[in-house]
């Protein structure tokens, strides 16, 4: 009778401890479900990354450090794309981890890099996070770069997502006016020539002395 008290207890006490547990998984999705739908915001890439980390924080019960290093408001098209894969990371810690800290890493040099690490549950214990992971592989791989999750020490999860990070178009010469168009000279009438030569002018009458051919004293021939 007793061992039979006992096993029924236990079998109470495991359907409880059940009950419980989706009971939790229940809460972290309908939190994780509200951080999604958080309306997504137009600013510089630093106040995202903090507001982002403040509203998972009101999740979490607790705020997230966040860590920047290099230029991370450089305009390249893999930190496009580090605000989606954030907030994906952010809403598998907590859907899955039941994670006490977490610390958000952003990187730019030759390449941009996202690193999440807390110290939750761990990937040996963690289950239906394969759509969010998918997710963030096929963005990072879309960029050339990848994601890689591994254990962290002493306990919980690291994502790391990286990226090549173009630099950035130098920005064009300025350019030169272009030169003003020629005006073509104003038309010059040709110059005035030379009169055209016409007859001579008549000179003054010649006297012709008396006996000259033609004279006043010339006798008609045959008088």
């Amino acid at each position: 009778m007793q061992a039979a008290q006992r096993l029924a207890g236990e079998h109470v006490a495991d359907r409880l401890g059940r009950a419980v547990a989706d009971i939790d998984d229940t809460i972290a999705d309908v939190r994780a479900t509200i951080y999604d739908l958080q309306p997504p915001r137009k600013g510089s890439l630093v106040s995202e990354v903090h507001a982002l980390a403040a509203e998972a924080g009101e999740v979490l019960g607790f705020l997230p450090r966040v860590v920047l290093h290099g230029r991370v408001d450089t305009p390249v098209p893999a930190l496009e794309q580090v605000l989606t894969v954030l907030r994906e990371a952010l809403s598998n810690v907590i859907r899955h981890a039941n994670a006490s800290a977490v610390e958000v890493t952003i990187a730019v040099g030759d390449e941009v890099s996202l690193v999440v690490t807390d110290n939750g549950i761990g990937l040996a214990e963690m289950s239906g996070a394969g759509n969010g992971i998918r997710n963030m592989t096929q963005r990072a791989r879309a960029l050339g770069g990848d994601l890689l999750i591994t254990s962290a020490r002493p306990r919980g999860t690291r994502l790391e997502w990286r990226a090549p990070a173009p630099a950035a178009d130098p920005p064009a010469a300025p350019t030169a006016p272009a030169p003003p168009a020629a005006v073509p000279p104003a038309a010059v009438p040709p110059a005035a020539g030379p009169p055209a030569a016409g007859p001579p002018a008549a000179g003054p009458p010649v006297a012709m002395p008396p006996g000259a051919p033609g004279g006043a004293d010339a006798v008609p021939s045959g008088c």
